[in-house]
């Protein structure tokens, strides 16, 4: 069950407003923070913008301040047992931008009133209004968390592209992201529809059907600028891909006269 200590909503505060408490609360303490701040995570003070959650558990160190002409958050004080709050979905001290600073603002509101009343559904309450902002807290975590890992997969399939002879491997592409390569293949086959892989392989044929084309390369040097060591391992996955050798690709779609290539087919 959840015990509130305090709670305020709307407070206000001049621009020089610091709040610091290096051996935190007894407490735990809750904030909606409605302008923009700085915090202090891990030793390193950090811009955050307005509409952002953050949850300090006891004895945390606390530090933010005001990053403009004003400061103002809603807060609450409030005890818990620590079977209350599962702490390995939220980041604590780290503030998290929600969508819904508005519907998060009205549920501080109710707690001010409930906590000011005295009923006996009180305590129910109190209990299913900080379930449901510790809810949101966790929820805005998990979207801006997808958001970020999505925004650097697209990154990675950028470069994939735009540099396909590069060695890549499952390694350094998980090392790249700093995702686990279990991570990675999950989350790059649900976010492109296809495995990062398969998705290389796609990129280096992709532009050895361009230079086979457009260029006068041999295939051995093409199948190295596709990031491919041996000529042999070309030759396979270009046939299974595309349904014919580099050669009969290459003399397929060129005027007649211009089907010169100093390598042989495999056979």
């Amino acid at each position: 069950m959840f015990e509130i200590i305090s709670v305020d909503t709307k407070s206000q505060h001049d621009g020089d407003f610091i709040y610091d408490f290096p051996g935190g609360f007894d407490s735990w303490l809750l904030l909606l923070v409605h302008t923009k701040s700085i915090f202090k995570i891990n030793g390193e003070y950090k811009e955050f913008p307005p509409d952002c959650l953050v949850l300090y558990k006891p004895h945390m160190p606390i530090y933010y301040r005001a990053a403009g002409d004003f400061y103002s958050d809603d807060w609450m004080h409030f005890n818990c047992s620590d079977t209350d709050i599962n702490l390995s979905l939220i980041p604590l001290g780290q503030p998290v931008h929600t969508p819904l600073a508005a519907q998060c603002n009205s549920l501080f509101q109710l707690l001010c009133v409930e906590n000011y009343l005295d009923n006996e559904y009180k305590n129910q309450s109190i209990n299913s209004l900080i379930n449901l902002l510790i809810c949101k807290l966790s929820e805005s975590s998990h979207i801006n968390d997808f958001s970020k890992k999505h925004s650097d997969l697209v990154e990675l399939r950028k470069e994939i592209y735009k540099y396909p002879g590069e060695a890549w491997t499952l390694s350094s592409m998980a090392a790249k992201v700093f995702m686990s390569e279990s991570h990675l293949q999950a989350l790059y086959k649900k976010t492109f529809g296809i495995s990062c892989i398969n998705d290389v392989i796609s990129a280096r044929i992709q532009l050895a059907k361009s230079l086979l084309l457009y260029t006068e390369y041999t295939i051995t040097y093409i199948a190295t600028s596709c990031g491919y060591n041996s000529t042999q391992h070309f030759f396979r996955q270009f046939n299974r891909v595309v349904g014919c050798s580099p050669n009969s690709y290459r003399k397929s779609l060129r005027p007649s006269g211009n089907n010169s290539s100093n390598d042989t087919e495999e056979k």
